[in-house]
C-alpha cells in the first residue's frame, strides 16, 4: 500500500503540471487530459471487488501493481511537449486500471489478515501509510522533476507559466519528469517483487 500510494497521486499532479508548462494548456484542459486515470479506476474497482470472490486478493494486488508500473513506464517514454494524445491517454488509463485493481483486494487482504477485534487498528495503519505515501510521492516526484531547473525556472514551472521557460529549461524539465516517472514505475515494480516474495513465503509456511 505504501509503495503504490507513493506512485498513485504524484503522476496526476506531475502530468497536469507538465501539460500546463509544456503543452500550454489551462488548468481545465490539463485536468481533462489526465481524466483517463479516474476513468480507469472507476472501471476497474468494481471488477476487482467481484473478482476477490474467485481469485486470491494477493494475486489481484500483484496484477494491479504490475499494470500501474506499466502505465507509469509508458508515461516515462511518451511524455513530451508534443506527446501523442492517444499514447498519453492509454498510459494514464492503464495506470488507473492498475490502481483500481489493486486497492480493493489490498484492503480486503489486510483486514482478513487480522482478527475482528484488531481490524480498526489495521485499517488505521493502512490509512496512515496511504496518506504518508501520497505526501512522500508528491514531494519526491516534484523535487526530481524540477531539480534540473534553475530557481527562477522552478518557480515558473510550479506556476504553470510556459512563457518563463526557455527551450533549454523546457528540455531539462521534460528530462526531469522522465526521471521522476521512472522512479515511480520502479516503486511499483518493487511492490510487485515484494508481493511475489510474500506469497512465496506464505506458501512455504503452509
Amino acid at each position: 500500500m505504501l509503495l503504490l500510494s507513493v506512485a498513485q497521486a504524484a503522476p496526476v499532479v506531475l502530468v497536469a503540471l507538465f501539460m500546463q508548462v509544456a503543452g500550454g494548456l489551462d488548468s481545465l484542459g490539463a485536468g481533462i487530459r489526465i481524466a483517463p486515470v479516474a476513468l480507469g479506476m472507476l472501471l476497474a474497482a468494481p471488477v476487482a471487488g467481484a473478482l476477490t470472490r474467485r481469485i486470491a486478493a494477493e494475486h489481484l494486488c500483484t496484477a494491479g501493481m504490475l499494470l500501474a508500473a506499466c502505465g507509469l513506464a509508458g508515461l516515462t517514454f511518451f511524455l513530451s511537449p508534443d506527446v501523442d494524445g492517444a499514447k498519453l491517454g492509454a498510459s494514464l488509463l492503464l495506470f488507473g486500471v492498475g490502481i483500481g485493481i489493486f486497492v480493493t483486494p489490498n484492503n480486503t487482504a489486510i483486514l482478513r489478515s487480522v482478527g475482528t477485534e484488531r481490524r480498526g487498528i489495521a485499517n488505521g495503519v493502512r490509512s496512515t501509510l496511504q496518506n504518508a505515501g501520497f505526501v512522500i510521492g508528491t514531494a519526491l516526484t516534484l523535487s526530481i522533476a524540477t531539480a534540473p531547473l534553475p530557481p527562477l525556472a522552478q518557480r515558473a514551472a510550479y506556476g504553470g507559466s510556459l512563457g518563463h521557460l526557455s527551450d533549454a529549461d523546457l528540455a531539462s524539465f521534460t528530462q526531469g519528469c522522465h526521471w521522476a516517472l521512472g522512479t515511480l514505475s520502479a516503486c511499483c515494480a518493487l511492490g510487485v517483487l515484494l508481493s511475489l516474495a510474500i506469497q512465496r513465503r506464505n506458501r512455504a509456511v503452509r
